[in-house]
């Protein structure tokens, strides 16, 4: 006797042994993908790039010291066979997103570069890093790993009326500081017969 199953008109052995196929090839699948990706590091965890400035503000005139960092492959990671090298690139955009200062240069697998940029306008200032893979025997570029930083211009002018406000502040708080310790050892010498 023949039970038919769900409609599909599959013996009832050959069902179950189609379900367990079905089970597995959908196991084997998951299982082969979670171990290869476990094995294989990715980019991002296998390099690094940073980006620092010296400061965070500088006055107008002032030159901003860049220093990046780029690292291709870290201890304990294997470098990917088809890169042929590396190309580093620093860009500075102001506020409306217009490129200021650029810089890029083929760089070994490990570099630290420091560059002088010197800006010529006041606000916010975005520095980005950049790095890409060069290919064997292609001209096109892959964009690796990218970091960045914001930085503020300031007005020497307004960076001095700042400092000299808080001087002002800090005198005047130190004038009333003092007349008030005046004040209370006058009148405790007063009282004292």
């Amino acid at each position: 006797m023949r039970v038919h199953i769900g409609g599909l008109g599959l013996p009832k052995r050959l069902w179950a042994r189609s379900a367990t196929s079905v089970c597995i090839a959908v196991c084997m699948v998951l299982f082969v993908s979670t171990v290869s990706a476990a094995m294989q590091p990715t980019a991002q965890a296998c390099s690094s790039l940073t980006v620092q400035s010296d400061k965070d503000t500088y006055t107008l005139g002032q030159p901003v010291i860049i220093a990046v960092t780029f690292h291709a492959t870290l201890p304990s990671c294997v470098a990917p066979m088809f890169v042929h090298g590396y190309v580093l690139t620093i860009q500075v955009f102001n506020a409306a997103n217009d490129e200021v200062y650029s810089w890029n240069h083929t760089v070994p697998g490990f570099v630290n570069v420091t560059e002088s940029w010197t800006p010529t306008s006041v606000g916010d200032y975005s520095i980005n890093a950049t790095s890409y893979l060069t290919i064997p025997g292609n001209d096109l570029m892959t964009r690796g790993l990218q970091a960045y930083k914001v930085i503020h211009v300031q007005d020497p002018e307004r960076s001095m009326t700042i400092e000299a406000l808080t001087l002002s502040v800090i005198a005047i708080v130190a004038v009333a500081a003092g007349y008030f310790v005046f004040r209370r050892k006058n009148r405790t010498s007063k009282s004292t017969p």
